[in-house]
């Protein structure tokens, strides 16, 4: 969900689906192979339906839709649903989050959606503009990954080096690509299921997260449907860390499920 355009009246949400630019889970008390996510509708960050009454309708449908996909699920990441929060700086301090996920583009820029949030959210934190938050951080990926994170892929940055803040912890960042550059993502395009398959892989490997901020990934520009994502994070929750001594045969099917996860099929 790189560099998101803002919603505008017409878009208002629809009674059966909603794609929810910031839509959000939180990733918890991680130890191990153990993950549990709280997601969340997190549509009152940035205004994507000016009025009060669309705002409330497409949280309701994000809680519905939320609830339905996660009914019976069994997995090594734990799931619940939680109260939308209004304000990313109160989601931050409430839950202690130790890092917020980038839903971003492969170039970095962080000004449009729930990426500028993201800047914003900083920029309070570093006295910085926005715009400089942007630039700071696309330093950081030129200095980590050459200036481009392939789509899929997931770096860990630590934003109190990148804008040079000691006074207090920031959480840190973490950049999942999900396209190059905004864009449609295709209906069997796996860049999502990669993304949050990579996300709790280097999660697990850091000992300074415990809990990260996750926001619906290509919910808004690319066009992914909420049922889509909700699935491939159900699947990735299934099967990740749970493969192992496997034959051909059972990756064949392994890869079935996950295209069928893609499209949104259980």
């Amino acid at each position: 969900m790189a560099s998101e355009a803002t919603h505008t009246e017409e878009n208002k949400a629809p009674a059966e689906e909603v794609k929810p630019d910031a839509s959000s889970a939180f990733l918890g008390d991680i130890t191990g192979n153990n993950v549990i996510v709280k997601l969340h509708s997190g549509l009152e960050y940035h205004g994507m339906w000016k009025e009060k009454e669309y705002r409330r309708e497409a949280n309701n449908c994000f809680f519905k839709k939320t609830k339905e996909c996660i009914e019976g699920y069994r997995g090594t990441v734990e799931l619940s649903v939680s109260e939308p929060v209004a304000d990313l700086t109160d989601a931050v301090v409430q839950n202690n989050i130790d890092a917020i996920v980038s839903p971003g583009n492969s170039f970095g820029f962080l000004n449009g959606g729930f990426d500028k949030v993201i800047a914003d959210f900083y920029g309070k934190l570093s006295q910085k503009s926005p715009e400089q938050v942007s630039k700071d951080f696309q330093r950081e990926l030129f200095e980590q990954v050459g200036g481009y994170n392939p789509p899929g892929s997931a770096i860990v940055v630590d934003m109190n080096n990148v804008l040079n803040v000691s006074s207090r912890r920031l959480p840190k960042l973490i950049h999942l690509s999900t396209m190059s550059m905004p864009e449609k993502i295709g209906t069997r395009d796996p860049v999502v299921f990669n993304c949050l398959w990579n996300l709790v892989t280097c999660v697990k490997k850091d000992d300074d997260i415990s809990t990260v901020l996750l926001t619906g990934l290509g919910t808004g520009t690319g066009c992914v449907s909420l049922t889509a994502f909700l699935t491939q994070l159900l699947k990735v929750g299934s099967m990740h860390g749970a493969i192992q001594d496997i034959s051909w045969e059972d990756a064949k099917e392994y890869n079935k499920s996950i295209k069928d996860a893609i499209q949104g099929r259980t």
